[in-house]
């Protein structure tokens, strides 16, 4: 046999499981010399000093099967002359993995593939996030409508939402950031505005694109461990807007400019799918005020941070002071003044918000609350998530109530 006897050894979250994908190599492949009796040896290892946030895919770089446990040893059918799948059962959400296979006990362990299974509660599939939506549209007709901005690298539909008065709404955006917050915060946000606050709903509206980077997304949820910041195109989209696109910025210690960096910001501005998308979604719903959801782990508080290029600019501080004011009131419960940064480099959303429209335009981070702070390291819990869904409820209503009044 040769000594290569597989390549893309893969592994993908199912329904809980872990389901291991791997082909034959193409030497073995054509010489035909993997018997169909085979025995292969599967390992598994637990990566508990994995740190979401901190590591990356070099974590991985010289992991070997040393102290990895053997999970399945015996036969496993072939599909198309080439390809095998096992499907791990035994695995925990919130734990990293890393597995290996071989049929040669005097050859290496092919691999590692590594995965993190993670709770769909706290991480939404995209099936999810669509499925929601149009169930709010289904349940309210008159004050929900659904609607395609444009697609994803991967060409998936990219939908928004636009619930109650569609004059000049206040608008949120998830997922810039593949692996930062979104739809599990603003959807059910949404949900309950429209069951408990049809009367703000009459007079102000909310327009929502729940998840652009929602390629990126579907990895996480899937299984990838690492944070994931960059689009399938490796382009960071909050990086690709045609704000004083051509600057270079060098923050985290990349080039923007340099394709495979993670701050890459694209060939042109708005190169990508996905910054289309945003775009006209801007254009179609033209909102007062703009809240685009970041952080980690799908969380994000009263943080807020705008464009570098607005700092000095009196008049755009003061119109951005009452929609932060009135936010973070209702998300701390009680009178709150917020600060506002400004972090927001060229390129970015906010610059671009506020270059072309000149409305208050903010990304969301996370001030440090000691109850949120599991997010930097992916272990946000469905209780964390819950408490934060309506935390920006509050805060939303407590906006939407202000601009009423």
């Amino acid at each position: 046999m040769s000594k290569k006897l597989f390549y893309q050894l893969t592994g993908e979250v199912q329904e809980g499981m872990v389901q291991l994908s791997f082909y034959q190599s193409t030497a073995v492949y054509h010489a035909k010399t993997m018997p169909l009796d085979t025995v292969f040896t599967i390992y598994r290892k637990e990566e508990p000093d994995f740190k979401f946030g901190s590591d990356y895919e070099e974590f991985f770089d010289q992991a070997d099967a040393v102290n990895a446990e053997v999970i399945y040893e015996g036969p496993l059918e072939l599909f198309y002359e080439r390809r095998y799948f096992y499907q791990d059962t035994e695995v925990e959400v919130g734990k990293v993995y890393s597995y290996w296979v071989t049929a040669n006990h005097n050859l290496p362990a092919y691999g590692p593939c590594s995965v993190k299974v993670r709770d769909n509660h706290v991480w939404w599939p995209y099936a999810k996030i669509n499925a929601v939506m149009e169930q709010l549209k289904t349940n309210y007709p008159e004050l929900v409508k659904v609607k395609e901005f444009g697609y994803t690298t991967m060409k998936k539909p990219l939908k928004g939402i636009i619930i109650g008065n569609p004059n000049s709404p206040v608008a949120l955006v998830g997922t810039l950031h593949a692996g930062e917050s979104g739809p599990e915060l603003i959807l059910p946000v949404l949900q309950k505005l429209l069951q408990q606050d049809r009367d703000l709903l009459e007079k102000v509206g909310v327009a929502a694109l729940p998840s652009v980077n929602i390629d990126g997304r579907e990895r996480l949820v899937k299984g990838e461990p690492q944070y994931i910041r960059t689009n399938n195109n490796r382009v960071d989209l909050n990086r690709n807007f045609d704000a004083d696109w051509t600057t270079v910025d060098y923050t985290y210690g990349y080039d923007t400019s340099e394709y495979g960096g993670q701050t890459y910001r694209g060939p042109f501005p708005h190169s990508e799918e996905e910054t289309k998308a945003v775009v006209n979604f801007m254009s179609d719903v033209t909102p007062q005020a703009v809240f685009s959801f970041h952080c980690l782990a799908s969380i994000c508080d009263d943080s807020f941070y705008t464009a570098t290029a607005a700092k000095g600019d009196t008049f755009y501080f003061n119109a951005c002071r009452r929609y932060l004011d009135l936010y973070k009131s209702g998300f701390r419960n009680q009178q709150s003044t917020a600060s506002l940064g400004y972090i927001c480099n060229d390129g970015s959303f906010p610059a671009y918000v506020y270059q072309k429209y000149a409305v208050p335009c903010f990304d969301l981070e996370f001030s440090g609350d000691e109850e949120g702070k599991c997010c930097l390291t992916d272990e946000t819990t469905r209780e964390v998530i819950e408490l934060y869904q309506e935390r920006h409820y509050q805060g939303l209503r407590n906006l939407l109530k202000g601009l009423c009044e």
